[in-house]
């Protein structure tokens, strides 16, 4: 293809006349978990562990809005306008590879929690040994990990609710077939919005939940996250939809060994926090929180805005972001919720424009984060392409011509149909490759078109 036709077409070939081209890795260009919009017994706590254990803030963080979740879901709802009400249940994804100490952050985070466990309980038994009464069995809050024929019989002993956390990710495992080739994920999804589930069986009990609620909070390693996507039952049953993404940035390698401890203020007013919300009862009667006028306009502003998202780059995970308005208006509640004076034993009732740009702002975290989510788990083929391609260049850009054609590139990575076009405008955007129109020396025949490959990432690796 360097033939003397060729050379009046062909892009200067030193780097500095190149521009550095733009990764399709969006991983690097996330952003960090928006910690002002936490409220102050939250945000100090969460400032503090990320420093004591030395992790992202986002670790913490998220962990806190999974571990909110915990504390008030079916106790308070949100009526976003009139027919859309929302309960403040959460399910929550954390990705980071290992050695990033997830569980450390876990174990401080829900400290409160398994003291409120603890403390329940033995007041429980005690009551039943002055009354002489049979000790009943230990009642768990959270769980760990649970089969879903299990998860089904603690529900319908629990007036429906449930609560997972875990640092391993094993949930996964078994939703996607561990244990059975065609595991019964009804209630996992059911549990999501509050549906009703009955399970009729010829060999064991009929169940009856007449509202379901189920708050998850995971921490798993980037390889749960890609066979989340892989699991096409998961995938196309609307499990990845109700998940809210973080994969924060790993701090191994720029981590300091002398930290401040927590000051015992900070801790004592995140316990005490924590312990009032989970210790509220759960009411007989829906307990609605509302929105003012301000969140109101904040939340209609928010849903033009996602009408947008489907016409963009959301158009392979549109099922993600019908779910995207809901999800924030959930975490408007549980900020609501975290807003409370516990001195003062203060009930949460109204969501302050405030409060709902506070949740909009984490809401844009998790759409971000989705995206790259996503991505990572290759819900998009024409990514998959991109990154196909790239690859090439990095490693083994002599097996193209230079410049190359549409077809060079196809039959190297075989894409398939139109992808090939769509592809090479992404590559042209991410300035990868340089588009030319190279003339045609016979009489009124079409130009060629050809690509020259950026030198900034040619055999780079």
């Amino acid at each position: 293809m360097n033939n003397k036709n060729d050379a009046p077409f062909e892009p200067p070939k030193t780097n500095d006349e190149w521009p550095e081209p733009v990764s399709f890795d969006r991983f690097s260009l996330l952003p960090p978990f928006p910690v002002d919009a936490l409220p102050p017994s939250i945000r100090e706590e969460v400032l503090n562990v990320s420093e004591l254990i030395q992790t992202p803030v986002d670790l913490p963080a998220v962990a806190a809005l999974g571990i909110l979740s915990t504390c008030v879901h079916d106790k308070y709802f949100v009526l976003g306008k009139e027919g859309w009400i929302e309960q403040l249940n959460l399910y929550v994804l954390i990705v980071l590879p290992p050695s990033e100490r997830k569980s450390a952050v876990i174990k401080v985070m829900t400290q409160p929690i398994t003291a409120f466990e603890e403390e329940y309980n033995r007041r429980l038994q005690q009551k039943c040994q002055e009354n002489n009464e049979p000790l009943p069995p230990w009642k768990y809050i959270v769980m760990d990990s649970t089969t879903t024929e299990a998860l089904e019989i603690c529900m319908s002993a629990n007036d429906g609710r449930a609560s997972i956390i875990s640092t391993e990710g094993g949930l996964f495992d078994i939703l996607g077939g561990m244990y059975s080739n065609t595991p019964n994920i009804d209630l996992v999804l059911k549990g999501f919005s509050g549906d009703r589930h009955v399970v009729s069986r010829v060999t064991r009990n009929d169940i009856c939940i007449p509202h379901t609620s189920l708050s998850m909070l995971q921490t798993v390693q980037p390889s749960v996250l890609k066979g989340l996507m892989r699991n096409k039952m998961l995938s196309s049953r609307g499990m990845t939809s109700r998940i809210l993404f973080s994969c924060p940035k790993p701090k191994a390698g720029h981590r300091k060994f002398d930290v401040p401890p927590i000051p015992t203020e900070v801790q004592d007013n995140y316990n005490k926090m924590i312990t009032y919300l989970i210790g509220l009862p759960y009411p007989e009667t829906r307990k609605m929180i509302v929105l003012d006028k301000d969140a109101t306009d904040l939340l209609r502003g928010l849903h033009y805005e996602t009408e947008h998202l489907y016409l963009e780059d959301y158009a392979d995970m549109t099922d993600w972001v019908a779910k995207y308005c809901g999800n924030t208006l959930r975490i408007a509640g549980l900020l609501c919720c975290a807003s409370v004076d516990p001195d003062s034993k203060t009930q949460p009732e109204i969501i302050t424009g405030d409060v709902m740009a506070k949740a909009i702002d984490i809401g844009h975290y998790f759409l971000a984060h989705a995206r790259a989510a996503y991505d990572f788990m290759g819900s998009d083929p024409i990514l998959n392409g991109c990154k196909k391609a790239v690859s090439v260049f990095e490693n083994n850009s002599d097996s193209l011509p230079t410049p190359f054609a549409k077809r060079d590139l196809s039959r190297k990575c075989h894409f398939q149909g139109d992808d090939a076009e769509k592809i090479l405008d992404q590559l042209e955007k991410h300035l990868y490759i340089r588009r030319v129109e190279i003339p045609n020396n016979k009489s009124n025949a079409k130009s060629s078109t050809r690509y020259f490959i950026n030198p900034h990432c040619i055999n780079r690796r």
